[in-house]
């Protein structure tokens, strides 16, 4: 629904991420109106509302679909809440925009595509790394061609805390909880980048941190279909910290430096830094939701991302269970 010619938007979800989204719709993206929240705290959702001087707050998401006349709504809560969330959105015909990890199984994030192909909608995944400058640089170098075939491609996202959230749900296997809710999106960067993964093998292990059932390491090796190779690693309990990300063709290499920055050379040859603007990639994320709705287009990344993408990580913990080399 519009209202004076903007979006009515509704954001489920009013932690720190959910209300940096929401402060994001109201604050930077002309042509949206951010209508209402909604939390099952209710103190949270009525406290966002006031604080961003809005009318709306509820503490049931299907309450505000049906109450607000929602034209999009933001789902920004744990993990295994959002195929329920999502599949009422599709129902109620409002497009969605879905924080990562997409859902618990494949199966589920089928369902969840399904479910906007019925009813019409747009859905879109929160894979924000896309939209932050050396990612989004370094995607163009490689389809420009400048750093040949892809042959190889690794990632480590590395650091030190228990994992923690509202409700305590993180270290919840069942509820979603484990590092991949941090490294899925190295694993979104490295199909986007590198191409579609083809097989994989993974080790882990955990006892760390007390009442934890999730792992606290995990180390893949993997197989892209075009013949390149590759790592993952990830931690949450290596607390002085480590972040990578490269690729290498049959042409040059190319690394994350820093957010703002890439390292890229030929084989053989010097090495150059690539100095980027900054930007502020939730915003350049959600303003492209937003106009893709107006203009009728597929947002990226899309429902198929988040599937793809979880379907890489069923695969890597079936690795680990089992010891064997999974297939994709």
């Amino acid at each position: 629904m519009e209202h004076n010619g903007k979006l009515r938007v509704g954001v489920v979800g009013c932690g720190s991420l959910g209300k940096r989204e929401a402060e994001i719709v109201k604050k930077n993206v002309p042509g949206a109106e951010l209508v209402a929240v909604s939390d099952v705290n209710a103190e949270s959702a009525k406290t966002l509302a006031f604080h961003l001087g809005i009318r709306g707050h509820y503490d049931d998401h299907k309450k505000m679909f049906e109450h607000e006349k929602l034209a999009a709504v933001l789902i920004v809560t744990p993990t295994y809440t959002h195929k329920e969330i999502c599949l009422d959105a599709c129902k109620a015909g409002l497009h969605v925009f879905c924080e990562k990890p997409m859902s618990l199984t494949t199966a589920d994030c089928q369902t969840m595509n399904d479910a906007a192909e019925k009813h019409q909608v747009r859905l879109m995944l929160g894979f924000v790394r896309r939209f932050q400058p050396a990612f989004r640089e370094m995607k163009r170098r490689i389809e420009e061609g400048e750093i040949g075939d892809p042959r190889m491609a690794y990632t480590a996202r590395m650091g030190g805390r228990a994992p923690s959230g509202i409700g305590d749900w993180r270290p919840v296997r069942s509820k979603g909880g484990g590092l991949y809710s941090g490294y899925c999106h190295e694993v979104d960067l490295l199909r986007w980048c590198a191409g579609e993964f083809k097989s994989v093998s993974a080790v882990a292990n955990g006892g760390t941190y007390p009442n934890c059932e999730v792992e606290d390491h995990i180390f893949w090796t993997f197989l892209f279909e075009n013949g390149g190779v590759g790592s993952l690693a990830a931690s949450q309990a290596y607390g002085v910290g480590d972040y990578q990300f490269g690729v290498s063709g049959t042409k040059a290499s190319i690394k994350y430096a820093t957010v703002n920055s890439l390292l890229i050379a030929p084989h053989g040859g010097k090495v150059d830094k690539i100095e980027l603007p900054p930007n502020d990639a939730l915003v350049e994320e959600l303003l492209h939701f937003f106009t893709c709705l107006r203009e009728g287009a597929a947002p990226l990344p899309d429902g198929m991302d988040g599937l793809k993408n979880i379907q890489v990580i069923e695969a890597a913990h079936k690795a680990v269970a089992t010891g064997k080399i999974v297939t994709i």
